[in-house]
């Protein structure tokens, strides 16, 4: 779990990362929520909509960076392989932005090669700093709740 102590109008306030979870079904709104809660100055989500750390741990039980990245994988490793070669494209074209957005070339290296477990997961939520921080991802509905609950130590306590 990770706290920081923060000081406002001279109250000091302890902030648990990731302050929210948004779960629902597919196809309810999750992508209309995250571009309007990204844009609140007091909220920080994360440079992508689903982390879906959760239901990978669930649906991909030990994956490993190579299976990650895998030529062979499904519909999840694309995704993968597509973020890659999105932001790839995106630091070619802007090879200042590797240095002057440190913070987000460190997200975006973090998330694609990181270790999956709960560390990993609450490190995302680093950039945040005094600002609450969530995440939606309506692939968390589709856990099984006995499968899914030993996934979540991060936030038991």
């Amino acid at each position: 779990m990770r706290m920081i102590k923060v000081k406002a109008a001279g109250i000091r306030h302890t902030l648990i990362r990731p302050g929210f979870i948004c779960v629902g079904p597919e196809k309810t709104g999750s992508s209309w929520l995250y571009r309007n809660l990204k844009w609140h100055p007091e909220i920080y989500l994360p440079p992508i909509n689903e982390i879906r750390s959760f239901y990978n741990r669930y649906a991909y039980p030990g994956e490993g960076l190579r299976d990650r990245f895998s030529a062979r994988g499904d519909w999840h490793v694309r995704q993968y392989r597509g973020f890659l070669r999105k932001r790839f494209r995106y630091y070619l074209r802007h090879p200042h932005e590797l240095l002057f957005h440190w913070q987000r070339t460190k997200w975006d290296l973090r998330f694609l090669f990181g270790s999956r477990n709960d560390g990993w997961y609450l490190s995302l939520f680093d950039p945040a700093g005094e600002r609450l921080a969530g995440e939606v991802s309506p692939q968390y509905f589709s856990c099984r709740r006995r499968r899914s609950r030993g996934s979540i130590g991060c936030f038991q306590k």
